[in-house]
């Protein structure tokens, strides 16, 4: 009976450990946190592209245009830019760009409210082609 409990208690840790470690902590593929890699973290995608500014960005308004979102709001400057625009079902989708280097740029995906983490891969992977 004894045994039974600590075979119990033990996997009652385990599960309990397990749940509050997990989350949406980090989804990276690749090899490493480098340029072509993406972190999907907290409902946001995040990609360091190797590209300019000007190409990402330019990459990103082809995007928004072939995937039929329409366009809320668009600003950018020499550093950053920002796309807030609308999906299917009414999605808010946003995109952020920004300078990393010359030659690296970050850019930030959120689908809705609280993420979707396929449907911002898909979006990422869009922009990645048209670059």
């Amino acid at each position: 009976m004894k045994k039974i409990f600590i075979i119990f208690a033990s996997l009652m840790a385990s599960v309990t450990i397990a749940v509050f470690f997990s989350g949406c902590i980090a989804a990276v593929v690749g090899a490493g946190a480098g340029v072509g890699t993406y972190a999907y973290v907290k409902g946001e995608m995040k990609s360091v592209e190797q590209a300019s500014l000007d190409k990402t960005w330019s990459a990103v308004e082809k995007t928004v245009k072939d995937m039929g979102f329409f366009v809320v709001s668009k600003s950018r400057d020499a550093l950053a830019g920002v796309v807030e625009a609308r999906g299917a079902g009414d999605k808010k989708i946003t995109i952020k760009v920004s300078l990393v280097t010359d030659k690296t740029t970050e850019v930030g995906i959120r689908v809705g409210t609280f993420g979707d983490e396929k449907y911002s891969y898909q979006i990422l992977e869009n922009i990645r082609k048209n670059m």
